[in-house]
């Protein structure tokens, strides 16, 4: 009995060392993955916002009022610039009667060594959808206020050893 009893003790053990290692593989894979989507080296971002749908003027949205709203951010977190093509973070908002979508992309040039080429695309997005109240943009504001906010926390994040 106490063979068997020490038999399952070190599966058990073997069993745990097993899932903590691919935990850690998990995690590493995690960090590799959010270094590929967002680092820059902590280049700045420019900015560019899609044009709203005709129904947004309808609840006051305005283009205008969601740059200034994601632009204002960037520039307090310090990775803001107008003047650059690339990294960019494109913004885009779409109201149908009560229901709206925001969705923010982070496109960046990746060099492709197999085929030789380069180009633009998207490596890091964040979306929400939600209803809003009716009259009044405050709310879907709010909603582009905090995606960004989220890009802007992990993308600090991932390049804070490039800032300093």
């Amino acid at each position: 009995m106490k063979n068997f009893l020490k038999v399952i003790a070190l599966f058990l053990l073997i069993t745990a060392t097993a899932q903590a290692q691919s935990e850690q593989e998990r995690q590493e894979l995690e960090r590799q993955m959010a270094r590929f989507e967002l680092f820059t080296g902590y280049a700045p971002v420019r900015l560019l916002v899609e044009d709203l749908p005709e129904n947004a003027a309808e609840i006051g949205l305005t283009r205008q009022a969601i740059t200034t709203t994601v632009r204002s951010r960037l520039r307090g977190a310090r990775i803001y610039n107008s003047e650059i093509r690339y990294p960019y973070l494109y913004v885009n908002v779409n109201v149908v009667g009560r229901a709206h979508s925001i969705s923010l992309e982070l496109n960046q040039v990746v060099f492709s060594p197999a085929a030789e080429l380069s180009g633009s695309v998207t490596t890091w997005n964040v979306g929400m959808t939600g209803t809003h109240g009716g009259p009044g943009s405050s709310y879907i504001l709010q909603g582009v206020g905090q995606v960004t906010d989220l890009f802007i926390d992990e993308y600090l994040a991932v390049n804070e050893g490039a800032c300093q």
